[in-house]
């Protein structure tokens, strides 16, 4: 921002009429531009003792502090402006990205639900196989969910055709082998 356009806008920040875009050039320059803050400081006194003189304020006032509290002020409330902004682009972008992936993971359901689905149960029920599709990555999840098998035992069927994953284990040096003769031990209690 060149001086001059400093100065044009000097009133216009004093009375707080600046988009956020100026406020923040205005406040970049008159911290690095002497001859402008000085300017601005010199309209500051002028408006802001004829203000007081004529709400018969008594006292002293030190006019120098209460402009740098004013820029300080007005930084910290262009601070808290823009981080509304972009907290409220973040949430936005998020809450598209959940809707979008409601939209996609419903329209998997209906695409690819065996019957149709001609109401709410149905829907519930076309959710639940997907979403033991997902979690077994097998075509056989309809059996699973008709005769409600406990998840305990969901679990431990997933584990033992899967025995790459130790089922209650955390020592990954174990070959595949012992895996499996753990699994077996396992199935004997």
């Amino acid at each position: 921002m060149k001086c001059h356009d400093a100065q044009l806008m000097i009133v216009g920040f004093i009375e707080q009429r600046l988009t956020d875009q100026q406020l923040e050039a205005f406040i970049d320059h008159i911290a690095g531009c002497q001859d402008c803050y000085d300017e601005l400081e010199v309209y500051y006194m002028i408006t802001t003792g004829l203000r007081q003189l004529d709400e018969d304020h008594t006292g002293t006032l030190d006019l120098k502090k209460n402009l740098r509290d004013f820029i300080a002020e007005q930084r910290r409330e262009l601070y808290a402006r823009k981080r509304t902004v972009s907290r409220n682009r973040r949430l936005s972008a998020a809450g598209i990205i959940c809707i979008l992936g409601i939209i996609i993971f419903l329209g998997q359901i209906f695409l690819t639900s065996e019957e149709g689905i001609h109401s709410i149960e149905d829907l519930k029920m076309a959710v639940e196989n997907t979403v033991q599709k997902c979690w077994f990555i097998q075509e056989e999840t309809s059996e699973l969910i008709e005769n409600q098998i406990d998840p305990v035992e969901c679990r431990r069927n997933f584990e033992s055709r899967h025995p790459l994953i130790p089922p209650y284990f955390s020592d990954l040096k174990l070959t595949v082998p012992e895996r499996r003769n753990i699994l077996e031990i396992e199935k004997e209690r």
